[in-house]
């Protein structure tokens, strides 16, 4: 799934905001990356249930925001999507939704640069609205990801967060911000 960015010049395509890291660049996701994202998430979280409906309703939604990673042709390799919202309408809440690297680049720190970007966007974000954890939920068969969120400091919550659409119990994971 080799999909290059739809401008003429990697510099342009940054944006103000871009992160770079060792391997390559975190940039907010634009509307011409949604439809990757869309068919990326698809293929990655086929075994959950219909992602390719999921995540363009996520990406729709105020408050949520979205990110690629791209390499210096560039060429998008992974995704994050986070979302900030009120949880019963008085405590705000910060949401890891989705973070998918695609399969070609997949073992290469890619969704651990994401999601280290997602953490400190977090953290920059969350005291200004009484936010103080970042939570995600992980399939109990993902042992992969249960891992990474482990060593980058998320702990299993006491809650139960139901079944994803595939069958898989779904496991709240929290992590405290500074």
């Amino acid at each position: 799934m080799l999909t290059p960015l739809p401008t003429a010049s990697a510099a342009s395509s940054l944006g103000r905001d871009a992160v770079w890291y060792p391997h390559g660049v975190i940039r907010r996701a634009t509307a011409d990356d949604h439809p990757w994202i869309t068919s990326v998430g698809g293929l990655v979280y086929r075994d959950l249930g219909d992602y390719a409906q999921v995540l363009p309703s996520w990406l729709g939604q105020p408050g949520v925001l979205a990110w690629v990673e791209v390499d210096e042709r560039p060429v998008r390799r992974g995704f994050a999507i986070l979302g900030f919202y009120l949880e019963d309408e008085r405590r705000a809440v910060a949401d890891l939704l989705a973070i998918g690297v695609d399969p070609t680049f997949q073992r290469r720190g890619i969704g651990q640069a994401l999601l280290d970007h997602v953490i400190t966007v977090a953290a920059r974000v969350g005291p200004a609205h009484d936010i103080h954890e970042l939570r995600l939920t992980v399939a109990h068969d993902n042992w992969v990801g249960q891992r990474l969120y482990g060593k980058r400091g998320f702990n299993f919550a006491d809650v139960e967060p139901g079944r994803y659409a595939g069958g898989q119990r779904a496991m709240r994971m929290v992590r405290p911000l500074p």
